[in-house]
Protein backbone atom coordinates (compact mmCIF):
# COMPACT_ATOMS: atom_id res chain seq x y z
CA UNK A 1 0.00 0.00 0.00
CA UNK A 2 1.16 3.16 -1.52
CA UNK A 3 0.43 6.47 0.81
CA UNK A 4 0.26 9.36 -0.85
CA UNK A 5 1.64 12.91 0.53
CA UNK A 6 -0.59 14.69 -1.01
CA UNK A 7 -1.72 17.29 1.73
CA UNK A 8 -3.40 20.75 0.91
CA UNK A 9 -2.78 23.50 2.79
CA UNK A 10 -6.41 24.55 4.60
CA UNK A 11 -5.63 28.11 4.30
CA UNK A 12 -6.49 31.09 2.24
CA UNK A 13 -4.78 31.83 -1.24
CA UNK A 14 -3.36 35.73 -1.99
CA UNK A 15 -6.27 35.43 -4.92
CA UNK A 16 -8.89 34.40 -2.79
CA UNK A 17 -7.82 36.91 -0.10
CA UNK A 18 -7.69 39.89 -2.79
CA UNK A 19 -11.37 39.13 -3.72
CA UNK A 20 -12.43 39.16 -0.11
CA UNK A 21 -10.65 42.70 0.35
CA UNK A 22 -11.69 43.91 -2.96
CA UNK A 23 -15.86 42.84 -1.76
CA UNK A 24 -15.26 44.29 1.49
CA UNK A 25 -14.29 47.85 -0.57
CA UNK A 26 -16.96 47.49 -2.69
CA UNK A 27 -20.03 47.08 0.47
CA UNK A 28 -18.04 50.26 2.01
CA UNK A 29 -17.84 52.32 -0.93
CA UNK A 30 -21.72 51.51 -1.10
CA UNK A 31 -22.42 52.13 1.99
CA UNK A 32 -20.35 55.43 3.10
CA UNK A 33 -22.72 57.70 0.90
CA UNK A 34 -25.60 56.70 3.09
CA UNK A 35 -24.14 57.04 6.27
CA UNK A 36 -23.13 60.81 5.20
CA UNK A 37 -26.13 61.27 3.99
CA UNK A 38 -27.96 60.30 7.68
CA UNK A 39 -25.31 62.31 9.30
CA UNK A 40 -26.29 65.45 7.27
CA UNK A 41 -29.64 64.82 7.94
CA UNK A 42 -29.47 64.80 11.24
CA UNK A 43 -27.63 67.93 11.62
CA UNK A 44 -30.66 69.14 9.22
CA UNK A 45 -32.63 68.17 11.86
CA UNK A 46 -30.56 69.97 14.90
CA UNK A 47 -30.43 72.87 12.68
CA UNK A 48 -34.47 73.19 12.29
CA UNK A 49 -35.03 72.75 16.10
CA UNK A 50 -32.36 75.54 16.98
CA UNK A 51 -34.43 78.04 14.41
CA UNK A 52 -37.18 76.75 16.23
CA UNK A 53 -36.21 77.64 19.75
CA UNK A 54 -34.84 80.86 18.29
CA UNK A 55 -38.23 81.78 17.10
CA UNK A 56 -39.80 81.00 20.07
CA UNK A 57 -37.43 83.09 21.69
CA UNK A 58 -38.26 85.81 19.48
CA UNK A 59 -41.83 85.60 20.19
CA UNK A 60 -41.63 85.47 23.81
CA UNK A 61 -39.43 88.52 23.95
CA UNK A 62 -42.54 90.12 21.68
CA UNK A 63 -44.83 89.18 23.81
CA UNK A 64 -43.14 90.79 26.82
CA UNK A 65 -42.00 94.02 25.44
CA UNK A 66 -45.33 95.21 23.82
CA UNK A 67 -44.79 93.20 20.43
CA UNK A 68 -41.71 94.73 19.56
CA UNK A 69 -39.15 92.56 17.92
CA UNK A 70 -35.22 93.13 19.48
CA UNK A 71 -33.14 95.32 18.02
CA UNK A 72 -30.64 94.92 16.18
CA UNK A 73 -27.84 96.28 18.00
CA UNK A 74 -28.77 96.40 21.98
CA UNK A 75 -26.92 99.85 22.88
CA UNK A 76 -26.82 102.86 21.60
CA UNK A 77 -22.82 102.40 20.56
CA UNK A 78 -23.05 103.49 16.42
CA UNK A 79 -20.15 100.86 15.40
CA UNK A 80 -21.10 97.37 15.61
CA UNK A 81 -17.85 96.27 17.67
CA UNK A 82 -18.69 98.24 20.47
CA UNK A 83 -22.02 97.23 20.40
CA UNK A 84 -23.85 93.44 21.45
CA UNK A 85 -26.18 92.01 18.64
CA UNK A 86 -29.77 91.15 18.97
CA UNK A 87 -29.03 87.46 20.55
CA UNK A 88 -27.77 89.10 23.84
CA UNK A 89 -31.64 90.20 24.40
CA UNK A 90 -32.62 86.52 22.97
CA UNK A 91 -30.55 84.61 26.01
CA UNK A 92 -33.17 85.23 29.16
CA UNK A 93 -35.85 83.84 26.51
CA UNK A 94 -33.69 80.51 25.46
CA UNK A 95 -32.42 79.52 29.28
CA UNK A 96 -29.40 81.34 29.41
CA UNK A 97 -30.75 84.40 31.78
CA UNK A 98 -27.45 83.26 33.36
CA UNK A 99 -25.39 84.59 30.88
CA UNK A 100 -27.56 87.61 30.29
CA UNK A 101 -27.16 88.48 33.91
CA UNK A 102 -23.56 88.94 33.82
CA UNK A 103 -23.16 90.70 30.86
CA UNK A 104 -22.38 94.73 31.32
CA UNK A 105 -23.87 96.50 28.65
CA UNK A 106 -22.77 99.46 29.88
CA UNK A 107 -19.38 98.44 28.53
CA UNK A 108 -18.56 97.33 25.00
CA UNK A 109 -18.66 93.38 24.19
CA UNK A 110 -15.00 93.18 23.94
CA UNK A 111 -14.16 94.73 27.34
CA UNK A 112 -12.10 92.80 29.68
CA UNK A 113 -14.78 92.39 32.08
CA UNK A 114 -17.28 90.83 29.06
CA UNK A 115 -15.02 88.62 26.81
CA UNK A 116 -15.65 85.94 28.52
CA UNK A 117 -18.99 85.81 28.58
CA UNK A 118 -19.68 86.95 24.74
CA UNK A 119 -16.77 84.48 23.86
CA UNK A 120 -19.09 81.84 24.66
CA UNK A 121 -21.00 79.73 22.11
CA UNK A 122 -25.09 78.82 22.65
CA UNK A 123 -25.46 76.29 21.32
CA UNK A 124 -28.93 77.58 19.40
CA UNK A 125 -26.92 80.14 17.55
CA UNK A 126 -24.47 77.33 15.94
CA UNK A 127 -25.40 75.20 12.81
CA UNK A 128 -23.87 72.24 12.77
CA UNK A 129 -23.27 71.97 9.01
CA UNK A 130 -21.25 74.65 9.41
CA UNK A 131 -18.88 74.31 12.67
CA UNK A 132 -16.31 76.41 11.17
CA UNK A 133 -18.29 79.72 11.25
CA UNK A 134 -19.42 80.18 14.87
CA UNK A 135 -21.90 82.72 16.10
CA UNK A 136 -21.42 84.66 19.44
CA UNK A 137 -23.35 86.59 20.92
CA UNK A 138 -21.10 90.04 20.06
CA UNK A 139 -21.99 89.87 16.59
Amino acid sequence: MKTSNNHRCLGFTIVELLVVIAIMGLLLSVTLPAVQMARESARNTQCRNNLRQLSLAVNAYAQQYEETLPAYWVTANQRPWENFSWRASMLPFMEHAYLYDQLQFELIPLAEENFENVSQLVDVFQCPSTPGSPRHIRQ
